[in-house]
């Protein structure tokens, strides 16, 4: 298995929220456990501060830095992965995207999705 190819094309993978379904491709070098261990390290830095906006700014990096597309839109335009408009979505969808993405634990890998519930 070449991991080069595997993270240049990215990952596919399938959540649920609300009662919709939603697809989303993020990049699989980035969902490692060294850049977990790197954001929880901020997140505690950031924690250990009196600043709780932080937090939540630095999940919404984070977001759009795993995330290489998704088949988000408001009406017919599509949203943008900028931290920016991750900022304006709703946690609980936000959590149902990060939980399909760190629930991809290769056993639908066969088929190339996972999926993941949440409802909000």
């Amino acid at each position: 298995m070449d991991l080069k190819a595997l993270y240049a094309k990215g990952r596919k993978i399938e959540f649920e929220f609300d009662g919709q379904k939603g697809s989303v491709t993020y990049n699989p070098d980035m969902a490692t456990r060294k850049h977990l261990k790197n954001w929880a390290d901020k997140l505690q830095a950031l924690q250990d501060g009196d600043d709780d906006s932080g937090v939540l700014d630095m999940v919404d990096e984070q977001l759009a830095e795993l995330v290489r597309a998704w088949d988000l839109t408001a009406g017919e335009e599509p949203i943008p992965i900028t931290r920016e408009s991750i900022a304006e979505l709703p946690i609980q969808l936000k959590q149902a995207i990060r939980t399909a993405i760190y629930g991809d634990n290769g056993e639908e890998a066969k088929k190339g999705k996972r999926t993941s519930s949440m409802t909000g």
